[in-house]
């Protein structure tokens, strides 16, 4: 519940872009200016994880993100940025800690799990916009209403969740995890999950950020357009996940991140391909691209949580936090200028170039540990 609204909030800005008529240089800067600020303190996050802080973080986690709800109160850029910056601050606090507590659970379909995880948090990010869209236009841009699930689930969580997320006292450790971070990067196979996992989020983001506004050159429905075509996309990925982690848990979880990162790429191009898809065609093209782009990072973290198991906070906020930094900023900061750069179909133009980071993944992937092996930090 909680991972489906906080993503929920998260997916609220690049509708609500369109909708304001923002300046798309504007709003990408604002969006990633936040998540340098906000996602970039997952990996102190992380470290307070390990030591058992979890009810504190989640309760700050699942309610600030509500934050987003306010952004048609004002039409000024500074508060804009700091709504955003409180949704980002929540994220923050809420992903790696819920990923490190899932990942403490004695099972041996983590992957399933973590696909599950996955699922609910791409549901929610894909309701987001039909749901925000409708309540702005019904209510004349009152949205507030939209917080208060999150903050009643914030309070009970506080209230009722104390003792059930606890580690043993054995597993609460002092850990500087900038240093873990840098000897994470030195292993090979590690720092080629990671590279795998930025290249993937950076074109989810981009897409995200510029599709209602593709999807606005492309003369689609308003319907489409604000949130339907998302909609599709984060079906995906929320449906993707659970399966493909289901299917590595059984084969091998490096074929099915190879596999998914190429067919990725494919299906990408097709989507920005001069020809103009019939409503049929996109909805199944946005499916299956969302199924691909959501199913890599939980696949990564499971794999990542087995082979370095004594550090799975830290672990989880350095996939996280540091890809959800690099991949957000530049998916959400970098597109929207690229955008402004073309006079004809600069959604279009942007998300072409954007898209070339998923080449850097496929041969990252090639690099990808074939076992699931331990991985000592020395």
């Amino acid at each position: 519940m909680g991972h489906f609204l906080v993503d929920f909030m998260l997916g609220i800005w690049p509708v609500f872009k369109t909708m304001a008529g923002l300046d798309l240089a504007l709003a990408g800067f604002v969006a990633g200016g936040c998540v340098v600020f906000g996602e970039g303190i997952q990996g102190y996050v992380g470290a307070l994880c390990d030591r058992g802080y979890q009810r504190i973080l989640l309760f700050v986690g699942i309610g600030m993100p509500c934050a987003a709800c306010f952004f048609g109160y004002s039409q000024s850029y500074v508060f804009f940025f700091c709504f955003y910056l409180c949704t980002c601050l929540g994220s923050a606090a809420f992903h790696p800690t819920a990923a490190s507590i899932l990942s403490n659970l004695n099972t041996i379909n983590r992957s399933s799990l973590m696909g599950l995880f996955t699922a609910s948090g791409m549901l929610g990010l894909g309701i987001s916009q039909v749901l925000y869209a409708w309540i702005h236009y019904s209510n004349n841009g009152s949205t507030a209403i939209l917080a208060l699930p999150s903050v009643v689930l914030a309070v009970i969580t506080y209230f009722f969740m104390h003792g059930k997320v606890a580690i043993p006292a054995e597993k609460k450790q002092k850990t500087s995890s900038l240093s873990l971070y840098m000897r994470f990067l030195r292993i090979k196979e590690l720092r080629a999950l990671y590279v795998s996992m930025l290249g993937n989020q950076i074109v989810l983001w981009s897409l995200v950020f510029l599709l209602p506004d593709f999807l606005q050159e492309r003369g689609y429905a308003p319907w489409v357009v604000f949130g339907g075509g998302h909609l599709f996309l984060m079906s995906g990925a929320a449906l993707g996940p659970p399966v493909l982690g289901y299917v590595a848990d059984r084969i091998s979880t490096r074929y099915v991140i190879t596999f998914t990162s190429s067919f990725t790429l494919i299906g990408f191009y097709l989507l920005l391909a001069p020809a103009i898809l019939t409503q049929e065609v996109l909805f199944g093209l946005l499916f299956m691209l969302g199924s691909m782009l959501g199913s890599v990072p939980p696949l990564i973290c499971a794999l990542v949580a087995q082979m370095v198991p004594q550090h799975k906070g830290v672990v989880s906020a350095f996939l996280m936090g540091f890809v959800w930094i690099f991949s957000e900023s530049l998916g959400l900061g970098l597109s929207g200028y690229l955008a402004t750069l073309f006079s004809e179909a600069p959604a279009t133009s942007a998300l072409a170039l954007m898209g070339t980071v998923q080449i850097v993944s496929c041969f990252a992937n090639l690099q990808l540990p074939k076992t699931d092996e331990e991985v000592v930090i020395a």
